[in-house]
């Protein structure tokens, strides 16, 4: 895309070029690449879809939301952001003055908007300072941007657009609202999004204006304050126990935030000093084998997002590099799912050639810090892969999912566990875990006498090797609760093992203090039917899995549909093995084969 008419425009500065002085992580000569088509294949493709978004934005400015559905201010943020900064950044590669001006536009209608926030609006409250949440970060991010790219190219009245945005509706809400000796309920939280959101945004504003706006030193003091128990939750192992996709979410604002510091600073920022932000950066990889999802939680979906690559390239993560680029280039096509600016920011934070380093982890392995394990018969594309369940669940957008496991086979999930997939009033109310998709019988678990492990359970989780078979050993003893005699089991075991690239095993080991029923159940999306009185067969799209029962005590096998809340959504496929009658002590085992089918036996 050429330069385009260069003609005076209500905000563009009469006197000066364009300086590639910046105090984000994104450079004016990273900026300024933006005019030359880069070489690699996927990049280019996002080139092009730039310069497409951007033409369409100055043709139509306006940002579709459906009123009716949860937190539509925050989808409304998401739309202006995109708009935004892909704009702002198509202006400072091309010069076009039309990419700014409806760059300047958007930061119009963002200050004129009514309402930033959906509880208030909710309520009727027009304050701005009535809250401070996640469209609110979101919406400082974006204002940080657009100054950090713009303000050299604008005159005093588009500066002063900006930089007044910034502080009427950002900057003091932020510091009103934890100014309050009731802090907002994401302040210092060690393990929501959040907090990362809500104080990166914020504190990328400050850093963005710097001296040009007031009270920017005390916001970022703030940030940081707000922001440490987020970071050192990660620990050594950098595991994040909202799941894979608030992953993405939560990390994007805090690399954003961390990495723009350093880079304004000059200096490394204390919180890159924790090891678990840096092995954090594999922990969505090697939960999603060949781009496989498998999850926890309420999301179960996780496609890389442009600042991982920045991230990575900042702590030396080769393989993680290399890995993104194998994903992006398996998937050119853009991300139609994404609701950010996705194709802009990739071409500002690759690092513009594809990078070619092994997969060397672990194919086998606990993340401590939140007690989820895996198992995979190798890396970066497993033929068979299993994950599992332990630790707390008592975390934000935590289900009734202990001991629950994900099975993959040749690149298709077939052992699935269900999740929320559409918010509305009750998926964050009290009664959350009576939906469907949040409790226990959703999930490929243990339960007894029909119920499974209980709201906030724990289990212990370690990994094991048995006759060179990968294992993880889960202890829920525990996570049953009590009934008014006493714990509801005495002893809840599962053990999970990888039989190479054949099979995956899945051991219970169940003792009540009374007789009860034992079930095991397992979902899966694909097709399901059972063959003959002790197995079954799951069949997708390109892959199966061939599976086999047996118990110490007589069982029976059934096959199930779920209930989804939603009528709209495809309901699962349930395995049921059960024991016939109440028992005491049993033992019950699945075999999921990749090959034929393969019968299995246990031995006191």
């Amino acid at each position: 895309m050429g330069a385009g008419t260069r003609q005076p425009v209500r905000g563009l500065s009469r006197h000066g070029e364009l300086t590639p002085a910046t105090r984000l992580l994104v450079s004016g000569e990273q900026l300024a690449a933006l005019r030359t088509p880069p070489r690699w294949a996927p990049l280019r493709a996002a080139w092009r879809r730039v310069g497409r978004q951007t033409e369409a934005f100055v043709r139509d400015g306006s940002i579709p939301v459906d009123l009716t559905g949860h937190n539509w201010t925050l989808v409304r943020a998401r739309g202006a952001q995109t708009r935004v900064v892909t704009l702002a950044a198509w202006h400072r590669a091309t010069g076009d003055p039309r990419f700014l001006t409806a760059a300047l536009g958007q930061v119009e209608a963002m200050r004129d908007w009514t309402y930033w926030c959906w509880e208030p609006w909710r309520a009727g409250d027009r304050r701005p300072e009535a809250a401070f949440d996640l469209a609110s970060g979101e919406n400082a991010m974006t204002l940080a941007l657009a100054w950090d790219w713009l303000a050299p190219r604008l005159d005093p009245r588009g500066r002063a657009l900006i930089r007044e945005t910034a502080v009427r509706r950002a900057l003091r809400p932020f510091l009103f609202r934890t100014a309050l000796r009731q802090k907002p309920w994401w302040w210092r939280h060690p393990s929501s999004n959040w907090n990362s959101v809500c104080a990166g945004g914020a504190g990328m504003l400050a850093t963005a204006l710097g001296d040009a706006a007031p009270g920017t030193r005390r916001v970022l003091a703030l940030a940081d304050r707000s922001l440490a128990p987020f970071f050192g939750s990660l620990g050594r192992d950098g595991g994040w126990p909202e799941g894979l996709a608030y992953w993405g979410y939560g990390m994007r604002y805090a690399y954003w935030y961390l990495l723009s510091r350093e880079r304004a600073t000059g200096r490394a920022h204390p919180f890159a000093r924790i090891p678990g932000v840096r092995r954090t950066l594999r922990f969505p990889l090697v939960f999603s084998p060949g781009g496989v999802a498998c999850s926890f939680g309420d999301l179960n979906s996780f496609r890389p997002l442009p600042i991982h690559w920045a991230a990575a390239a900042r702590f030396g993560e080769r393989g993680v590099l290399a890995e993104l680029d194998r994903r992006l280039e398996a998937a050119p096509g853009g991300d139609p799912a994404s609701t950010w600016p996705h194709d802009a920011e990739l071409l500002l934070l690759h690092p513009g050639a594809p990078s070619t380093a092994p997969a060397d982890w672990p194919r086998h392995a606990v993340i401590g810090n939140v007690g989820w394990g895996y198992a995979a018969d190798r890396w970066p594309r497993p033929r068979l892969y299993a994950a599992v369940r332990g630790g707390d669940t008592g975390v934000p957008h935590g289900h009734q999912d202990l001991l629950t496991l994900f099975v993959v086979a040749d690149g298709e999930r077939l052992v699935d566990s269900v999740p929320v997939t559409g918010y509305h009033d009750a998926t964050f109310s009290e009664r959350r875990f009576e939906l469907y998709e949040t409790s226990a019988p959703s999930k490929n678990t243990v339960l007894i006498n029909g119920l499974g492990p209980a709201v906030a359970g724990r289990a212990a989780i370690r990994a094991v090797t048995v006759s060179g078979a990968s294992g993880l050993r889960l202890d829920a003893t525990a996570a049953y609760g009590k009934t008014w005699e006493g714990p509801v089991v005495r002893r809840a075991i599962r053990h999970v093992f990888l039989l190479g690239s054949r099979a995956v095993l899945v051991v219970d080991r169940v003792s009540l203090p009374h007789p009860g029923f034992v079930e095991s159940r397992f979902h899966t999306y694909a097709a399901l039917a059972l063959e003959g009185r002790r197995g079954a067969a799951i069949r997708g799209r390109r892959a199966r899995l061939r599976v086999s029962f047996t118990a110490t005590a007589p069982t029976h096998i059934a096959v199930g549909r779920g209930l989804p809340t939603l009528t709209h959504e495809i309901p699962p496929r349930v395995l049921r093995h059960q024991t016939a009658g109440r028992e005491t002590a049993v033992t019950m085992a699945a075999l999921f084969s990749r090959g034929g089918r393969q019968r299995v036996t246990l031995r006191p």
